[in-house]
């Protein structure tokens, strides 16, 4: 039997570990075209090419190779991250296609400046949270001066200036945009609606406790109207659904406070200081199932392909049926989790050793690197995974495999810890959890 190739056999082949048997062949017949040294290509780069397909195309021997590559542990069936299978310092892709892809990005990406920044804004972010939201092209910071009353100020994403600002009678606790509408709530227990254009107040809810959490406006939630935002208001043990003109829809009581809230694509799902998780009926508030989970009563959720993932305080990320809430996938990070992200079909999962580790949608890690510090929130643009990182870069990696696509020295400013990461042709706007804010265009 001919070994097998020194280099993983799906990033040879530029296909992920859960690429289907037709994929694989149509992976294959690609670079035939372009790497067999009959058309040119390097006879030594088409012997891997060959390996690797024969090792995959052989079903016990792919069996074997992911066995080693992801490794099952344990009674609860948990995959370990282990190992890193991409490159975040300037590996290459292998297949000529990607490859050419990788290029494309790199033209996209020659150059980044910085157009405008805002500094930190004295508010205090909600746990998990930030003192600034992005809803292109909304964007709003909360800030909490020394002197004088706390703001809203929406800001204008391509020349950095305010658009509108509206004084608040106390500190905003939490914000929320989508829409058309901004959504705050404030330390003296008031939520706020505001048009997202204008910045007029709509709507005030005066509450009987201040607000611990809310989840995002949503517009298409399954059994709701699409056309008609909504937001979740966690107060003492209570969820109360407000729709976009103030009006509540629904409020329900659980058995301890929610400590973060997901709205999905089936119901709004809810952590509780309790150790459980419960997913809410988006159109009455009713539970639809609950699980006991101890559960990161920071970082929140993210759905991908009828799954919700969550992060627990064992360093695991599970996946629980957004239909029945039976654990589905249980994979073993190994490390304390700080951000869970859907990227396109797939989840991102940032560490706080700043890994980055993509798992396909059935679990399976496809790929982990390692950034040289903290990073934002992941995105896809570009056909790449885009991250802005401390030390004043920004990375493009590719969505298949982590390799390195390309990377841009940027001067982020104020913003020394990256939180998140809006792309919007020609502008990109990166943010910090304390507000500070920073203005990008691409100048290629």
């Amino acid at each position: 039997m001919p070994p097998g190739p020194a280099a993983d056999p799906y990033r040879v082949l530029g296909i992920t570990p859960d690429a289907s048997v037709t994929q694989l062949r149509v992976a294959w017949r690609r670079v035939v075209k372009t790497a067999h040294p009959d058309v040119g290509g390097d006879p030594a780069t088409f012997r891997e090419l060959q390996q690797a397909f024969a090792l995959l195309s052989d079903p016990e021997r792919r069996a074997a190779h992911d066995r080693e590559r992801a490794r099952t542990v344990g009674a609860a069936g948990a995959v370990t991250v282990d190992g890193s299978t991409g490159d975040a310092s300037g590996g290459t892709e292998r297949d000529p296609l990607a490859a050419a892809a990788a290029a494309a990005v790199r033209a996209r990406w020659v150059g980044v400046e910085r157009v405008w920044s805002l500094g930190a804004t004295g508010a205090m972010p909600p746990v998990g949270g930030s003192a600034v939201v992005v809803d292109w092209p909304t964007v709003v910071r909360s800030s909490d001066p020394p002197v004088g009353s706390p703001l809203l100020t929406s800001i204008d994403p391509v020349v950095g200036l305010p658009r509108w600002s509206a004084q608040l009678a106390a500190s905003v606790v939490c914000v929320v945009a989508g829409g058309g509408v901004v959504v705050a709530a404030s330390a003296d227990a008031v939520v706020h609606g505001l048009a997202s254009a204008t910045g007029v107040t709509v709507w005030e809810r005066p509450l009987s406790t201040p607000v611990q959490c809310m989840a995002a406006v949503q517009t298409a939630v399954a059994g709701t109207d699409p056309t008609s935002p909504w937001v979740a208001i966690a107060t003492g043990n209570v969820v109360t659904a407000v729709d976009g003109d103030g009006s509540a829809r629904w409020a329900t009581r659980l058995g301890h406070a929610p400590v973060w809230m997901q709205a999905t694509s089936k119901a709004l799902v809810v952590a509780t200081a309790g150790d459980t998780v419960v997913a809410l009926d988006p159109r009455t508030g009713r539970s639809r199932w609950w699980v006991r989970h101890r559960v990161d009563t920071v970082v929140a959720a993210a759905e991908v392909g009828g799954v919700v993932w969550i992060a627990d305080r064992e360093h695991h990320v599970v996946g629980l049926d957004l239909t029945t809430g039976s654990a589905s996938h249980v994979v073993d990070v190994g490390e304390p989790v700080t951000g869970v992200h859907r990227v396109g079909s797939r989840l991102a999962i940032r560490t706080a050793s700043a890994a980055l580790v993509v798992l396909g949608p059935t679990g399976r890690p496809l790929w982990k690197v390692h950034l040289p510090g903290t990073f934002s929130a992941p995105v896809l643009t570009d056909g790449a995974v885009a991250v802005a990182v401390a030390d004043g870069s920004m990375r493009l990696l590719s969505e298949r495999t982590g390799v390195e696509l390309h990377h841009v020295v940027v001067d982020l400013g104020p913003v020394h810890e990256p939180h998140s990461l809006e792309v919007h042709d020609p502008m990109v706007v990166v943010t910090a959890a304390n507000g500070a804010v920073v203005g990008l265009r691409r100048t290629s």
